[in-house]
């Protein structure tokens, strides 16, 4: 890409870039699991292990948990 400068009418400066193409993209995905009549169905001495089977399964696919149990 060339730019160029004009100061009445002449021009006085001219300038060559490159330019370098560049995208971010950041995507945030939920996933809410609930039982029908919000029943607990999830005991507690298999939460920890459930929750931390669910991190280790994003964490596998190269994501990263942020909150896993809401917590």
């Amino acid at each position: 890409m060339v730019l160029i400068g004009y100061f009445n009418g002449k021009i006085r400066h001219t300038e060559s870039i490159e330019l370098m193409a560049g995208t971010f993209s950041q995507i945030y995905i939920q996933y809410v699991f609930a039982v029908k009549g919000r029943e607990n169905v999830l005991q507690k001495p298999w939460r920890d292990d459930v929750f931390k089977y669910i991190s280790g399964i994003i964490k596998g696919k190269n994501q990263k948990p942020i909150i896993v149990n809401g917590a």
